[in-house]
């Protein structure tokens, strides 16, 4: 496997066992879909990984585009879907040659784009770093786990206070009428450049936007509700299981489809 480490093609790159991002998963990362060789939403990927680092006092490594585009040539990436995940990590002893940013590229076989049925956690988890993709990120593992064991695609997240929040690996939102929904930026949550794109989607064809702290009700009585993430892009909401009982849910295919054509429309801007 090749990698791009500190803007250089290298094999294989390793990290002392006793730095940060080892102990304590100090350190931030953004995935970004590859298709056909073209780099989806880079600029919106990239301004939301600096402000993290910003946020959580990780100095920002120079990466640029052209990185990536020549990580995609030497991979020869230039058909069907890759994953590209940028990692950033901070500063440890000030070395020059210390490791601060890896790409790595991955080709990913065909993903399901089904309708998902989501599965509603009986508990709220959240933390302190809830609103960062950081590499403490197993917990948002062992939520796919539950939903899976659930035999759900997908969580449904809440906080303590029950006001919906997203899933393990997405962001969600809904359609009533002509408004379109979605959990609050402000929120124990990470707000994705996908959700965001999905928002300015649902404006430009005319929807009032509300984004803000909603409970369970008013998404089962919403007339579509959505996932999205940069993978998959927009997939519908066909149920959600609560304990044992499974509320159905309306699924509106043309309007996904909308969203998935403007997501690939305005992939570079």
């Amino acid at each position: 496997m090749v990698l791009m480490v500190n803007g250089e093609l290298v094999k294989e790159a390793s990290i002392s066992v006793l730095h940060e991002s080892f102990l304590f998963g100090k350190g931030l990362f953004t995935t970004i879909k590859i298709q056909d060789g073209s780099i989806w939403y880079w600029k919106e990927h990239i301004k939301l990984l600096k402000a993290s680092c910003v946020s959580l006092g990780v100095e920002f490594p120079k990466i640029s585009i052209a990185q990536a585009k020549e990580l995609i040539d030497q991979c020869r990436a230039f058909k069907g879907l890759w994953r590209l995940k940028l990692i950033v990590l901070p500063a440890d002893n000030g070395d020059e040659e210390e490791l601060r940013s890896i790409m790595i590229l991955k080709k990913e076989k065909a993903l399901s784009v089904k309708d998902q049925t989501l599965f509603l956690s009986p508990s709220s988890f959240t933390s302190a770093l809830s609103s960062y993709k950081s590499l403490a990120y197993y917990d948002r593992i062992l939520l796919k786990k539950l939903a899976a064991e659930n035999l759900c695609d997908e969580i449904l997240n809440r906080d303590g206070a029950g006001n919906i929040l997203e899933g393990a690996f997405s962001n969600i939102f809904w359609i009533k009428g002509k408004i379109c929904y979605s959990p609050s930026s402000e929120l124990a949550l990470y707000f994705g450049c996908t959700i965001r794109s999905c928002l300015k989607a649902a404006k430009q064809s005319g929807m009032l936007i509300k984004k803000g702290k909603f409970l369970l009700e008013n998404l089962l009585n919403s007339d579509a509700v959505f996932t999205c993430n940069s993978m998959k892009g927009v997939l519908s909401v066909k149920g959600l299981k609560e304990g044992e009982t499974l509320h159905k849910m309306k699924v509106n295919s043309p309007l996904k489809k909308s969203f998935n054509d403007y997501l690939k429309r305005y992939h570079q801007g």
